[in-house]
């Protein structure tokens, strides 16, 4: 938590001061004010469900730069997380084997607010902090083998919960209309109910930026 509490603790800070301080005019963003990023990269889970594995996530965004320090965007992404155990046991003579997984899959719509500091016209600074719904769903499955005989089991639920992110990232225009960088995000949900149990979904997102503008 402690990690956790720093890491908003500068995000926040970056965000006010990007906001405030004075800027250069970044001229990519002034004469092709909108753009499309796709953001691949990894989820690391944490909190409730810090006991999956790191997952894929990527995101689409579509937004506008109002002015040299100032973006908006909106951004609906995919995330799967995922976690298998294997077991087994001899009683008797007679071996049980088993193998249980669980597969989570969540579907965010957030809309981010982008303070930005550009550095001449190559490299744009930038805090994010976003607003959205997260769509879940999460799938059981349970695999038993007794004596080469297979028994299986399958179960879902699903949810929706809000969130909230804050981050930090940084773009290079590589040409007036093409950017690259990368993103770092902190997020924060209500709780999830699955099977009735009450799971935050928070984790750390790390992406890379692949982004046109026009």
């Amino acid at each position: 938590m402690n990690r956790v509490r720093i890491f908003l603790g500068v995000a926040i800070a970056v965000l006010v001061l990007v906001s405030l301080v004075p800027a250069s005019a970044s001229a990519a963003g002034q004469q092709y004010p909108y753009y499309i990023a796709f953001k691949p990269g990894a989820f690391f889970p944490q909190g409730d469900i810090d006991d999956l594995d790191t997952g894929f996530q990527g995101e689409l965004a579509f937004g506008r730069q109002f002015n040299e320090n100032f973006a908006f965007e909106m951004s609906v992404g995919w995330m799967n997380l995922d976690k298998t155990e294997r077991g087994s046991l001899e009683i008797n003579g007679t071996t049980y084997s088993g193998r249980a997984s669980i597969d989570l899959d969540i579907i965010p719509v957030v809309i981010n607010f982008k303070p930005m500091l550009p550095i001449g016209n190559c490299i744009e600074l930038y805090g994010i902090a976003g607003l959205g719904a997260y769509f879940v769903n999460a799938e059981v499955s349970v695999r038993e083998t007794v004596e080469n005989v297979s028994y299986r089991a399958k179960d879902d639920d699903s949810d929706t919960v809000f969130g909230f992110t804050a981050g930090l990232g940084i773009h290079f225009n590589i040409s007036p209309r093409m950017f690259i960088g990368a993103e770092g995000k902190y997020l924060f949900t209500t709780e999830a109910k699955l099977w009735g149990v009450k799971t935050n979904l928070d984790g750390i997102y790390t992406s890379g930026v692949i982004g046109i503008r026009f």
